[in-house]
């Protein structure tokens, strides 16, 4: 119908990572959606969570501890590492073509401040695409 909207970004945050998944695709829309720079997204708003909890701007190999991990993304295993720290693939059903990327978030090792962290990775990876 006119004027119904059709959801076309999500994204899910917790400790070691943060997720983003969108539509690139929509059946049946008039336009399908154009979630710009997803991948830079997604690392602004896990280094800006970063950088709440440790309260700096200016982060050292020692303010931060790495949280790589392995996972499987249609059979096939994905490895986070220091030289590929952004995981990307597409699902595409019928209609949609579903884009997600993964990026780890930097663990402060010592936080000053945990409140308001699930703000910061939001707002700023929102902001980065608007």
């Amino acid at each position: 119908k006119p004027g119904n909207r059709v959801l076309s970004r999500i994204h899910f945050h917790c400790f070691g990572y943060h997720i983003i998944a969108h539509r690139k695709l929509i059946s049946g829309a008039e336009r399908s959606p154009s979630w710009k720079s997803v991948d830079e997204a997604a690392a602004s708003g896990s280094v800006k969570a970063t950088e709440a909890a440790c309260t700096s701007a200016s982060l050292s190999v020692g303010d931060v501890e790495q949280h790589l991990f392995t996972f499987s993304v249609n059979g096939e295993y994905v490895k986070l590492s220091p030289k590929n720290p952004i995981a990307k693939w597409n699902v595409k059903s019928e209609s949609d073509v579903i884009s997600f990327v993964l990026v780890p978030v930097l663990a402060c090792a010592k936080p000053v401040q945990t409140v308001g962290l699930g703000d910061s990775i939001s707002a700023s990876a929102l902001a980065y695409q608007i």
